[in-house]
């Protein structure tokens, strides 16, 4: 670090081909007054890389099953993320449908239409844990006045399943 701070600083000081003593001692104090904050690794005699663990002989190899294993588990979480999307997607637009229903009919037909994708995605999750169970709280409090028995009953035995899949006890949580 300090030579290289003074290579740098070199063709500044000399500019005319001659270096007083002071150029020369206010670089030197310049790169001395740099040299607690080097990083210790240039200080360091080997590369500090953490590669040397790999020449232990008690260092296990991965083998091809092992690689496999990941790049099928890599696969299967990408998977997973994009259906997790799609329900999400899916979710919110049937909110949007509960949501901005006329009548009767329309509400029943989005809660139908939530119940079913709950099913047709597993049927043990709701796409946003207890944020969708939010969601549906508030949109029924925007229609709760419009609606009639049919609709509130359809409403709320779809309330009862998300309730029961938001519960803090199916995730093994106790009160």
């Amino acid at each position: 670090m300090t030579l290289s701070f003074l290579l740098l600083t070199a063709p500044a000081l000399v500019l005319d081909g001659s270096i007083s003593r002071r150029q020369l001692a206010t670089a030197a104090a310049a790169a001395v007054g740099t040299l607690p904050f080097a990083p210790l690794r240039v200080l360091a005699d080997d590369d500090g890389g953490f590669d040397g663990y790999k020449d232990r002989p008690d260092y296990p190899q991965a083998t091809a099953e092992q690689v496999s294993a990941l790049d099928d588990a890599a696969a299967k979480r990408a998977e997973f993320k994009k259906r997790e999307a799609a329900y999400r997607k899916a979710w919110r637009r049937e909110i949007s449908n509960l949501e901005f229903a006329a009548n009767d009919d329309e509400f029943i037909d989005a809660v139908r239409n939530l119940l079913t994708m709950i099913e047709q995605f597993g049927g043990d999750t709701l796409p946003n844990g207890k944020g969708s169970k939010v969601e549906l709280e508030q949109v029924y409090v925007i229609q709760k006045d419009k609606l009639g028995k049919n609709a509130r009953m359809a409403f709320l035995q779809l309330d009862s399943k998300a309730t029961q899949l938001a519960s803090p006890k199916r995730e093994g949580i106790e009160d």
